[in-house]
């Protein structure tokens, strides 16, 4: 297990924020190969988290990279967009500037620190790892698929690309 708590007042408070998070994206992923890393709160108000043991997504994307194996890694990129949209609700109502850069749908709670190095993959169980980044607010599906994108677009990774074009 790993155990996180607060040192402060405010850090006790992110602690309680993150069990609150694992609650609400359990219940929000429950019918996808997505869940949080299981969570419980101890009675000193730490959180203690399940380890997970896996590969991650990321990891499983720079083999296919490595190995020029571009049909698997569009594989990869699509299971997990899927999964992030099967989740999305339609009644998000932006402006028309709004949906031309995100799109129209969003998720009710949204962990934007989904990127790929926080999906440990294990028993076909896609693990979402550190949600303390999480918003009880609609942000749309597309912007936490760009930031996963954004961040696993690295200058190292185009090397792959590029020595194998």
């Amino acid at each position: 297990v790993v155990e996180k708590s607060g040192v402060t007042a405010g850090g006790a408070k992110h602690i309680e924020h993150m069990y609150g998070c694992y609650i609400e994206l359990k219940e929000q992923f429950k019918n996808t190969m997505i869940r949080p890393n299981v969570g419980e709160m101890t009675e000193n108000g730490a959180v203690r988290l399940e380890y997970v043991k896996g590969v991650t997504l990321e990891k499983l994307l720079d083999d296919c990279l490595a190995s020029s194996n571009l049909e698997q890694f569009e594989k990869y990129l699509d299971s997990f967009c899927t999964q992030i949209r099967s989740v999305a609700m339609c009644d998000f109502k932006p402006d028309d500037i709004y949906e031309s850069v995100f799109g129209e749908n969003a998720m009710k709670c949204s962990d934007i620190d989904m990127i790929f190095e926080n999906i440990v993959i294990s028993n076909d169980k896609w693990n979402l790892l550190d949600y303390e980044w999480t918003f009880h607010m609609s942000i749309p599906v597309d912007f936490v698929i760009f930031r996963a994108a954004h961040y696993y677009a690295t200058p190292d990774r185009e090397k792959y690309l590029q020595d194998n074009s």
